[in-house]
């Protein structure tokens, strides 16, 4: 049995753990609500760092692998020449429901590029811009598409090629 100078003891103790658990709790809801918001989240998922090395060349960086476990995955292939290519692999991105356009700037993030859209088309991918020579041209599964606004859909492959125009 208990002693009653003990289990003074305990339950005073027990007092000041709930009361500091409850002043902790307080404030770290309101540090959170004062300090955080989703704006700031898609900022911070979706921008580079400043201080990150921004390569000009889409094709310099992979992400290699076939996942093994997930159902929703699909690749992205860059040609940025005839000789030279990239090999993406992704699964997860920081928005819900992606078109090809959101998947191709999330990539362009990874892998250290930059990246310009004019409503559903390419402009630029790193110093890879359309001109009189050449322009991006983007196929699912091999056919053309068009519009690079539709959904991602899973286990599909986008390949966009750098080249010239018909």
């Amino acid at each position: 049995m208990i002693d009653k100078t003990t289990l003074k003891i305990l339950v005073s103790y027990s007092v000041i753990l709930i009361i500091l658990l409850f002043v902790l709790f307080n404030f770290l809801t309101i540090y959170k609500a004062s300090h955080f918001s989703e704006q700031e989240k898609d900022k911070i998922l979706t921008s580079s760092s400043q201080n990150r090395f921004i390569t000009k060349d889409p094709c310099a960086n992979s992400i290699l692998g076939d996942p093994t476990n997930s159902k929703s995955y699909f690749k992205i292939i860059i040609h940025c020449n005839s000789t030279t290519s990239s090999t993406n692999t992704l699964t997860s991105f920081s928005k819900s429901n992606p078109s090809y356009v959101d998947a191709l700037k999330e990539l362009s993030q990874i892998n250290s590029f930059t990246s310009e859209f004019e409503s559903n088309k390419i402009i630029a991918l790193g110093n890879l811009k359309n001109d009189d020579h050449n322009k991006w041209a983007c196929f699912l599964d091999s056919r053309q598409l068009p519009d690079l606004t539709i959904p991602v859909q899973n286990k599909a492959t986008l390949e966009c090629f750098y080249e010239k125009p018909d």
